[in-house]
């Protein structure tokens, strides 16, 4: 009952702001997939990133650490996130360990990536549950004209600014010509690169994320390639042409 209420309280919010401005809007929060016309509201378009299930994970341990305020509107929507860690822990330790905030194990329930696509059926943050990839996917098809891969962050912008010129015409020229060093997010304390055996271990965990992020690259290329021609984005020499968010240090 309390997450019904919760999506219909969000639906209304949202609803409201769109017919109060008679404007495009956009709208960014961290929540579960919500099917609007359940709630006899028109949907909204959708749109998110994905990132490497791993790199994800190491993110997020870190940055529940470092970040742990229970007042943060986002855990409103997504209430699943497991507590942090100790302070003095790494990643890889807490995996060896055996840590509850880094062991994924297949039925628990986890804030992975998953649920902001399936919804807020119990099963959507059940890991590695079928039916939960399945109606991701199908909320995917249906609901999300674009989901962006961090690691392919090229074809990601291209790909937004021809589906969805309103909002980013000229998105690639301004990221790659003008977001450049004053914009660069820097973290001096980011872990290093987690150890082969250790990524082994998680990516074993997460085979069903796993499954979602490598359909969803599968999916932005085929639109990439597909909708050509497509603005090409022209990349200062200085910087790799395959560059990505990770290489500005966002977590």
């Amino acid at each position: 009952m309390r997450a019904g209420m919760l999506q219909e309280e969000l639906v209304e919010d949202v609803t409201f702001r769109v017919r109060r401005e008679a404007v495009p809007l956009t709208f960014d929060r961290h929540v579960y997939f919500i099917n609007f016309t359940e709630f006899d509201q028109q949907s909204p378009t959708f749109l998110n990133l994905v990132r490497d299930p791993v790199d994800k994970a190491v993110s997020r341990f870190y940055y529940n650490r470092a970040t742990s305020d229970p007042r943060n509107p986002d855990l409103k929507y997504a209430p699943s996130r497991p507590p942090p860690p100790s302070t003095d822990l790494s990643f890889e330790r807490c995996v060896l360990n055996g840590d509850p905030a880094c062991v994924y194990t297949t039925g628990q329930h986890y804030d992975l990536t998953i649920p902001y696509y399936c919804g807020h059926h119990n099963f959507c943050t059940e890991l590695n549950n079928e039916a939960a990839l399945l109606r991701a996917k199908a909320n995917v098809d249906r609901y999300f004209p674009v989901v962006g891969v961090l690691e392919q962050l090229n074809e990601t912008l291209a790909v937004l600014e021809n589906k969805l010129p309103y909002f980013f015409k000229g998105v690639q020229s301004l990221y790659f010509q003008e977001l450049l060093e004053p914009h660069k997010n820097r973290n001096r304390k980011r872990p290093q690169k987690v150890q082969a055996d250790v990524r082994k271990i998680v990516e074993s965990s997460l085979h069903k994320e796993y499954d979602f992020y490598y359909w969803l690259q599968a999916r932005l290329l085929l639109q990439y390639r597909s909708e050509r021609p497509l603005p090409t984005p022209t990349v200062p020499k200085y910087l790799k042409p395959d560059m990505s968010f990770g290489a500005y240090n966002f977590l």
